[in-house]
């Protein structure tokens, strides 16, 4: 995992903002959204689901910070962030 590639905030909200509008437009969903609601019900759904504070918040966070997480604390909790991710992939595919 290369901690040092991020995506833009910008370049998300364009990208989300397309398909939203393509959605109402089409009636799939009545109203807009935003990258912000999407990050919130993910947030909210991994903490239904149990998923420790750390890991949500490296899944989620524009990044880490802090004395501990940016100097002391080189684990990558990579096992954990992919743990995660199918625990949140079979919960949206039991929908």
């Amino acid at each position: 995992m290369n901690e040092d590639k991020h995506i833009n905030q910008e370049v998300i909200s364009r990208y989300v903002l397309k398909i939203a509008k393509k959605l109402v437009t089409t009636h799939a969903i009545g109203s807009m959204f935003k990258a912000m609601d999407i990050r919130t019900t993910v947030a909210t759904g991994l903490s239904r689901l149990g998923i420790a504070g750390d890991v949500k918040k490296r899944l989620l966070s524009h990044g880490i910070y802090g004395v501990h997480d940016r100097h002391y604390n080189k684990y990558s909790y990579e096992a954990e962030l992919r743990q995660a991710m199918a625990r949140w992939e079979r919960f949206l595919l039991e929908k």
